[in-house]
C-alpha cells in the first residue's frame, strides 16, 4: 500500500507581513503489520493486582493456561481469613480481572492467595497487597 500525504499552507488574507505559500508532499510504501500470537504459559500466573495500595477496591489480573474455577482467599499477616470469595469459571487466556473490595478492612498489610481448579488439579499462587485509608 502506498499512502501520500500533501500539507499547503496558504496566507489567512490579512496582510500582516511577509508571508510564502508553502506546500509539501511526502509518499511511503507500508508494510504489513502483525503480531505474533505469543505461547501462554502452561502454569497460572499471577500478575497483581492494581491499584496497590488501594484504599477500596482493586483489580487481580492473571492468566490461565486452562478454564479453571477461580477462588481468591484474603489473610491477614496473622493468617486469619479476611474474605474469600468465589468467581466461578473462567475460560483460557490471557489478562482476567477479578474484583477484590476491602471497604471495611483495617489499613495493613495483607496476602490474597488466587486458587484455580480445574477440577482435575488445584494450582494457587499468592501476592501481598496494601490497604490504606
Amino acid at each position: 500500500m502506498v499512502v501520500t500525504v500533501e500539507a499547503h499552507s496558504t496566507t489567512d488574507g490579512l496582510n500582516t507581513g511577509p508571508s510564502a505559500a508553502v506546500s509539501a508532499t511526502a509518499t511511503w510504501d507500508a508494510e504489513r503489520v502483525s503480531v505474533e500470537n505469543e505461547e501462554l504459559s502452561p502454569k497460572l500466573t499471577l500478575h497483581g493486582n492494581y491499584p496497590n495500595p488501594l484504599s477500596d477496591c482493586a483489580n487481580i489480573v492473571f492468566d490461565l493456561p486452562q478454564p479453571s474455577q477461580i477462588s481468591v482467599y484474603v489473610t491477614d499477616l496473622l493468617g486469619r481469613t479476611v474474605q474469600m470469595i468465589i468467581y466461578g469459571w473462567y475460560e483460557t487466556g490471557r489478562n482476567h480481572t477479578a474484583e477484590i473490595c476491602m471497604n471495611d478492612a483495617a489499613p495493613g498489610i495483607y496476602h490474597y492467595l488466587l486458587m484455580a481448579d480445574t477440577g482435575d488439579q488445584v494450582v494457587q499462587q499468592s501476592k501481598a497487597m496494601a490497604v490504606v485509608r
